[in-house]
């Protein structure tokens, strides 16, 4: 017992260190331009970014750099990721012509795009889970379709059966799929079953921005009216409880993967213009980070919550900006005795660290073991055998 009571406090001590230590929010290089949506990996190195006129944009790096991908040339709405960044997908709108917007998947972090057997349709919104292949795609006055086969067949749920005419405007998914939140113009819905059968929560309001936990136990509705607040649920919707807020038109939101951290934008047509506010206690508190005052059309985060990518709105001539913020992440490791083995667990951090051991404190080693990705909670796992004597495991960052 006095092995794991020593573990669990050095990792406290190490949160400390770090918790103080943060960036300031950085202007992508990329050209103002009509922007629609931001997505980002599970540890914020790819991102992705939709524009209405000008294609897919794709960093690899963190949003250091950027390009732009093979993407046609659409309208595009929205875009969503899986958790390695490697499937990517995206939807258009109708076009000038008239056509109904279609849904492309690439399977390699943007480099080939490909139009999916989604019947072309007035797509408004779009979830993925962690690994990529359960899909979930809403509809402006036709309900919402899923996949469980990264794209390559859809079926239309019994929301588009039970709700026909409403507007789906946002769309959230648990990291395995499992729990979905989605929201139109008037209703939240809830499904626990990936989309197979909905049920309409008590919030009856128009919601822009929605997020969930990864394990969808968190789920968090902001009100896009001054004044109004967020509706936060602790047991995957079943009950919701108001949170008072800043006074901000909320127009996106996102939460790291266990749901404490999150980060939501505003877009105050009224009161131009808006900062981003940060919190990390569930939604409790809220405070205002330091970024650029703008209206902010969306946002994504990293799961440690420490990556964020944001979109400012402008107009349709002129366009907006992508911005980014890094914050050094101070992961919590987390330790199990699973029979003969510890398990050792954190969220994969936004930046690169090394799971280190020692016998007395003083001198470390790296542990080689190379971590699993749970897609279920997007925890980095590292398990080893029970050994006799003193043990004791830091993460650190690589020098």
């Amino acid at each position: 017992m006095n092995f794991f009571r020593i573990t669990l406090f050095f990792t406290l001590i190490l949160m400390e260190q770090y918790s103080a230590r943060s960036q300031q929010w950085v202007q992508a290089n990329l050209p103002q331009m009509p922007l629609s949506s931001v997505a980002c990996s599970s540890d914020g190195s790819i991102m992705a970014v939709t524009t209405t006129f000008s294609g897919i944009y794709m960093s690899t790096k963190s949003g250091n750099s950027w390009f732009q991908t093979s993407a046609p040339i659409n309208p595009w709405i929205t875009v969503a990721m899986s958790a390695d960044g490697v499937r990517i997908m995206a939807c258009d709108e109708n076009d000038e012509n008239g056509n109904l917007g279609l849904i492309y998947i690439s399977t390699n972090s943007g480099s080939v795009w490909n139009i999916t057997s989604a019947p072309s349709n007035h797509w408004s919104c779009l979830a993925v889970s962690a690994d990529g292949t359960k899909l979930v795609a809403g509809v402006s006055g036709g309900g919402v379709y899923r996949s469980t086969n990264s794209g390559f067949s859809w079926l239309m749920t019994s929301a588009s059966s039970n709700w026909p005419d409403d507007d789906w405007v946002s769309l959230a998914s648990s990291a395995d799929g499992t729990t979905l939140m989605g929201s139109s113009w008037g209703n939240v819905y809830i499904s626990t079953n990936s989309g197979v059968s909905w049920v309409q929560s008590p919030i009856q309001t128009v919601l822009l921005a929605i997020c969930s936990s990864a394990s969808g136990q968190f789920l968090t509705a902001a009100l896009p009216t001054s004044g109004e607040g967020m509706f936060v649920s602790t047991n995957f919707g079943a009950n919701w409880t108001s949170i008072i807020t800043p006074d901000q038109d909320w127009n996106a939101i996102a939460s790291s993967a266990d749901g404490k951290r999150m980060v939501a934008a505003g877009a105050n047509w009224d009161n131009y213009p808006d900062v981003i506010y940060i919190s990390t206690n569930w939604a409790q508190t809220w405070i205002p980070s330091d970024s650029p005052t703008n209206m902010w059309g969306a946002i994504s985060s990293s799961a440690d919550g420490n990556k964020l990518i944001a979109m400012s709105e402008n107009d349709s001539v002129q366009g907006g900006w992508i911005w980014t913020l890094q914050t050094v992440p101070s992961p919590r490791l987390n330790v199990n005795i699973l029979a003969t083995n510890l398990e050792l667990s954190w969220i994969i951090p936004s930046t690169n660290f090394v799971l280190q051991q020692s016998a007395d404190l003083r001198n470390w080693s790296a542990i080689t073991n190379q971590p699993y990705l749970n897609l279920t909670n997007l925890n980095d796992e590292v398990t080893l055998p029970i050994s006799n004597g003193d043990g004791f495991f830091r993460l650190a960052t690589p020098k």
